[in-house]
């Protein structure tokens, strides 16, 4: 018993220490609130970003941070069009990217259709390199048409003789004597024939049965893809999207709110143009923001109505003004010391630390226990002082205790590996002592100058009563108890892990509603997964890779857009090049 006597006689010394300078105590209490409080205002960061959620030594955050410092912030505005009018949700688009435009303050890219025309005339250098010589061969083969005779050759070419050049192809072709001449013939000539038959039905609906690769690409359904610009459209083609980046406000809480508000301002003076489209927004940044704005809200309205719950509460309880206003000026002081430590430590608050004062609000109250032994004393009729040492002795240990098997708690949670949830431990385990260092020293001082006559003002006058039922049958107690326990661990076998963080947002949310729509038709459009090559080669095969995973519903690559053996295709191209030069 010599340990926890010396132990709780060191703090009776701490404490009456504290009682007897309550001014220069509190004086020294003021002054360190000051500081956390500036320094809070003044270097405190706050990272809204799910990226900070997760260790930056992470091998995948490794990667991702070296993604970003080669390409730059990905994150981008999703604007969505929804209807049954291609044309009319394209035309929205264009006139949301224009708005967009306009405000170069705002946003620094938009990227709503992919335009492929630059490229049109260099089409053939896409084509494999044995195609390639094939169409040299049937151009090389095409003579008569291209060459010195080329006039004369075309003024004779019709219908009927084409249709005697086939019979005569066909007839050789049956004895086995047929020349490639003829085999490119048969294979020309239904799509010459289709296309005929097409303008006689409607000359305005003329297309050129003409192609060079075969009748395959005759008529011209390929070329759109390089002809005309291309949207983004789900499958079913009832969603259209367009992708924006928002410059964002440095180290601000909420840095693309402002984007946010003019996108929305955008979507709402361009929704009455298209009144039989749906224009919503959603994407990364919005979700983030919108997130921020109602867990700051949130987090703002759950600290005042915990505040005024355990003011409440302690009003009831003590059925007096002064000891619940001490007991939450102790409580408010160990949560701006905490605040100012996570300032120095840590340096930020994410979406999860930044509830930290919430927790301490219930579990940090430890003026509670303090003014009741304390009040127990004074109505013993005990000194201010004996009153005090009597408090620090026997209600000491205690709150010391149980503030360090609290902040233990707290602790453990740092060994997790992810990062937002290590963070919060530690903030929240400092203030849980940060609460009780309040109590030994806030407490002390204040009760010292602000004491109250037991008899006024103090706590009602407790009375024992009989046993309780729970007391009295321990063992149907104890019984009882396993029962439910049994109960609510069958209960706790059922409980699933949901990793789907769009559940964490406010139901009925207008961004989280839009991206939910672009997940179910688009089959995940805005959340995907990157991979960065050295060269084409290994892009591709990154490509057939994901193409074999059951799991990845869309791919998306930009190496297909560089011929491969270019250099050996350009001689093929310069000598078709040449014969059609005319």
């Amino acid at each position: 018993m010599a340990g926890p006597a010396r132990f709780a006689r060191t703090l009776a010394a701490f404490v009456s220490l504290a009682a007897g300078r309550p001014r220069l105590v509190l004086l020294g209490v003021a002054l360190s609130l000051a500081t956390s409080v500036f320094l809070a205002v003044d270097r405190l960061e706050y990272r809204t970003q799910r990226n900070d959620l997760l260790n930056a030594e992470k091998e995948c955050q490794k990667r991702w941070q070296k993604y970003l410092d080669a390409f730059g912030d990905d994150d981008d505005m999703v604007v969505v069009a929804e209807g049954d009018d291609a044309a009319r949700m394209k035309a929205a688009l264009d006139e949301v990217a224009a708005r967009v435009k306009a405000r170069p303050d705002l946003f620094d890219r938009v990227f709503h259709r992919v335009d492929l025309r630059g490229i049109h005339d260099r089409a053939i250098l896409f084509l494999p390199a044995d195609q390639l010589e094939e169409i040299r061969g049937r151009v090389d083969r095409m003579g008569p048409l291209l060459g010195s005779f080329a006039k004369l050759s075309w003024s004779m070419l019709s219908v009927e003789t084409l249709l005697a050049q086939g019979e005569r192809a066909l007839v050789a072709k049956a004895e086995g004597r047929d020349t490639p001449e003829d085999r490119d013939l048969l294979l020309q000539l239904p799509a010459v024939m289709q296309s005929a038959a097409a303008t006689i039905r409607e000359p305005n609906a003329y297309r050129n049965p003409w192609a060079v690769a075969g009748p395959r690409t005759a008529d011209r359904d390929g070329e759109k893809q390089l002809a005309e610009p291309q949207y983004f459209f789900t499958e079913d083609g009832r969603l259209a999207m367009l992708l924006c980046r928002p410059k964002k406000a440095g180290q601000s809480y909420t840095p693309a709110k402002e984007a946010n508000e003019a996108m929305r301002a955008i979507l709402a003076d361009v929704n009455p143009t298209f009144p039989e489209l749906k224009l919503g927004l959603t994407g990364l940044p919005v979700l983030e923001t919108d997130e921020m704005v109602q867990s700051d809200a949130d987090t703002m309205r759950a600290s005042w109505l915990a505040m005024l719950g355990v003011a409440v509460l302690y009003f009831v309880v003590y059925r007096g003004v002064r000891y619940p206003a001490l007991t939450l000026a102790s409580l408010a002081t160990g949560t701006v010391w905490a605040l100012g430590w996570a300032t120095i430590t840590v340096g930020h608050l994410n979406i999860l630390s930044a509830t930290f004062a919430v927790m301490l609000i219930g579990m940090g109250d430890y003026g509670v226990l303090w003014v009741a032994r304390f009040d127990e004393s004074r109505r013993n009729g005990r000194t201010i002082e004996d009153a005090m040492r009597e408090t620090a002795e026997r209600a000491g240990p205690s709150i010391l205790t149980a503030a360090c098997s609290t902040a233990l708690a707290f602790f453990a949670t740092m060994l997790a590996d992810f990062q937002a949830v290590s963070e919060l431990g530690w903030i929240a385990g400092c203030g849980v002592l940060f609460c009780a260092a309040a109590c030994f020293t806030v407490m002390p001082a204040t009760l010292a100058l602000f004491h109250s006559d037991p008899a006024r003002g103090g706590l009602p006058q407790l009375r024992l009563h009989q046993p309780s039922a729970s007391t009295g049958r321990p063992k149907f107690t104890l019984a009882l108890g396993a029962a439910l326990l049994l109960a609510c661990g069958g209960l706790a076998s059922n409980l699933k892990y949901d990793h789907n963080l769009l559940n964490l947002q406010p139901r009925g949310m207008d961004s989280v509603s839009w991206e939910q729509k672009l997940i179910e038709r688009g089959g995940g459009m805005t959340w995907d997964a990157m991979s960065v090559a050295r060269d084409r080669e290994e892009a591709l095969a990154f490509k057939a890779r994901y193409e074999a995973v059951p799991e990845v519903g869309r791919i998306v690559e930009v190496a297909s857009l560089i011929p491969s053996d270019q250099a050996s295709k350009l001689t093929a191209v310069a000598a078709i090049h040449a014969k059609l030069a005319n």
